[in-house]
């Protein structure tokens, strides 16, 4: 591809370069440089149509071009390949594919044996047709778009933008006439194609980096917290006063302190020394160790709370980050005298209730002895009737006596539970292991021997042992044992199951029965005292013994529950710690 007549001399090559470097030094952003470079290269290498690609995000599309149809630079733009769905197509190192021979001088792609590449990685070429028609894809290093060809471009260049490792995009020269170039004036080309890349590294460093500010500015005057930059003023070892070298916006909204930039501390807030010196202490100790330090204190020349993070930018300075906590404190000190108001209530509260409770269980105690007195008069006189004067009574009369004496029976009785339920609130627990498969089975073996005339069919799993006091528990297995006993009795056989389950730091036991069970809908009366679902007639009882063994069981900080239907037997269970809390 022969340049075309004239192509190769340069006469004025040292003009046109001065010409370029003065262009860029007067530049003073990217667009500014790349919009003059664009003007140069239009203007003094005769093309039809110039452009400049620049990197943008993944992709390289037209920063400036001159001289192209809008619909080619609009179709042209892109060159990142694409998969049918519209994603990018990424290489084995996870970089975009660029498509067309664009994108080989961008990335690199080139093979300057070719004659079409140089050794610095630009194509150019007098003649596109001429270059389609005897190449092959493989050659020319990528599928080519071949739209500079058809639009009726022969003369095309490609030179790139690129500075050591970093592709800034290529700098695109196309003409319709054959023969534009010659090798000298594409050296010439790439040359100052080097020199943009180098302008260009700088403005986006520039650029970059006042954007950096910028973003650190906004942060730095938007940011919540105050920010104090300080120099730490010395005399000998001791910190005596620091400069103010830069504040935020938020230090004057927190602090309401104006203009401090270039003063020390002690002209903005006098006296400071001597009411805080703690805070000199810690900005001085920063400063001179370089390690940050974080507190909460109360500065009483602004009679505010601080919540202060510090740390050393350089020597003998520090830096300040606060937040005024002062509402914070106040509330914190408003809960701490609410909790010991509270705190004192509660102890005045727990002082009366335990009076309270000892008047009562002092009451119970001496009312249930105060009882016994006459009732064992009453039954005693009955008992003499009976055995003195028995055949001087008529029936009816044998019959009353007979009702006076199990009624007082049945009243010591309920004196007796009393007097238990009174003890279980006074006595001292003692906490131990307790195996609860052996202690059921010889409970069991207790209750049971009272009903020895009936078939009781004791299915027992082996329990999960527990933690608490042996003597309170084996009343809690008495009662419940008793119980599911008492209510069987109606059945031919009676079936009683026992059995547990972990739950977390506590142990479940069930006692299961075929009794007659009880109406769900009494459930809540079934753990209060004297409360009972059924007549004396049918099953004896004195409604104590589920209230004990509720009380027993919440003492040990457990739960008992019940489920059952009428007719349909029960099932109660209660909660202990397991042997391991």
């Amino acid at each position: 591809m022969p340049p075309a007549k004239g192509a190769g001399s340069i006469p004025n090559e040292t003009e046109i370069t001065v010409q370029f470097l003065r262009l860029v030094n007067e530049s003073t952003c990217t667009r500014d440089l790349i919009g003059a470079a664009t003007a140069f290269f239009h203007q003094r290498s005769g093309c039809d149509a110039v452009g400049v690609r620049l990197q943008e995000g993944d992709d390289y599309p037209y920063y400036e071009a001159r001289g192209f149809p809008p619909e080619f630079v609009e179709a042209e733009s892109r060159l990142c390949a694409r998969h049918p769905s519209g994603e990018l197509k990424r290489d084995h190192q996870g970089d975009p594919v660029l498509d067309c021979m664009c994108g080989n001088v961008i990335c690199g792609r080139f093979d300057p044996a070719k004659p079409f590449f140089t050794a610095h990685g630009s194509f150019w070429t007098n003649s596109t047709s001429q270059l389609l028609a005897t190449t092959t894809d493989a050659e020319r290093q990528a599928r080519t778009r071949n739209r500079c060809n058809g639009e009726g471009y022969e003369s095309v260049a490609l030179l790139p933008l690129r500075l050591g490792e970093q592709r800034f995009g290529l700098l695109q020269l196309n003409a319709r006439r054959p023969g534009a170039f010659s090798p000298e004036v594409i050296s010439l080309w790439e040359r100052l194609a080097g020199h943009l890349a180098v302008a260009l590294a700088k403005f986006r460093a520039e650029e970059a980096l006042r954007e950096s500010e910028v973003r650190f500015r906004s942060l730095f005057d938007n940011m919540q917290e105050g920010f104090a930059y300080c120099r730490m003023l010395f005399e000998g070892n001791q910190p005596r006063d620091f400069i103010y070298l830069h504040v935020n916006n938020a230090f004057e909204r927190l602090t309401g302190l104006k203009d401090v930039t270039g003063r020390r501390v002690s002209e903005v807030i006098p006296g400071i020394q001597d009411t805080d010196p703690q805070v000199l202490e810690l900005y001085g100790r920063v400063a001179t160790t370089g390690q940050p330090e974080k507190l909460e204190t109360y500065v009483k020349a602004l009679q505010m709370w601080f919540s202060i993070s510090v740390y050393c930018p350089a020597p003998q300075h520090f830096v300040a980050v606060f937040d005024v906590i002062s509402a914070r404190k106040a509330a914190e000190a408003k809960i701490r005298q609410l909790n010991l108001e509270l705190e004192e209530r509660v102890q005045q509260r727990t002082a009366q209730l335990a009076a309270a409770n000892q008047e009562l269980e002092a009451f119970s105690y001496s009312v249930s002895h105060d009882l016994r007195a006459p009732l064992r008069a009453v039954d005693g006189f009955a008992g003499i009737l009976v055995e003195d004067y028995a055949d001087r009574l008529d029936e009816e009369g044998r019959r009353v006596l007979g009702v006076i004496r199990r009624e007082a029976g049945r009243m010591g009785q309920l004196i007796d539970d009393l007097l238990a339920f009174s003890r279980v609130g006074r006595a001292q627990m003692r906490a131990v292991e307790i195996d609860m498969t052996a202690l059921a089975s010889a409970v069991f073996a207790e209750c049971a021997a009272e009903a020895a005339a009936r078939r009781i069919r004791f299915a027992p799993e082996p329990l999960l042992p527990a933690r608490g006091d042996p003597s309170l528990i084996r009343q809690v297995l008495v009662n419940l044992l008793a119980n599911a006993i008492k209510y069987t009795g109606p059945r031919v056989e009676a079936r009683i199951e026992l059995g547990s389950r972990a739950d977390g730091a506590e142990n479940i036991y069930w006692i299961k029965d075929n009794g007659v069970g009880f109406d769900p809908k009494y459930t809540h009366k079934l753990f209060g005292i004297f409360q009972r679902l059924h007549s004396d007639e049918e099953f004896k009882g004195t409604g104590v013994g589920l209230a004990l063994v509720q009380r027993i069981v919440c003492r040990h900080g457990g739960r008992v529950w019940a489920e059952g239907k009428l007719n349909a037997g029960a099932v109660f269970y209660f909660s202990l710690p397991n042997a391991s809390a």
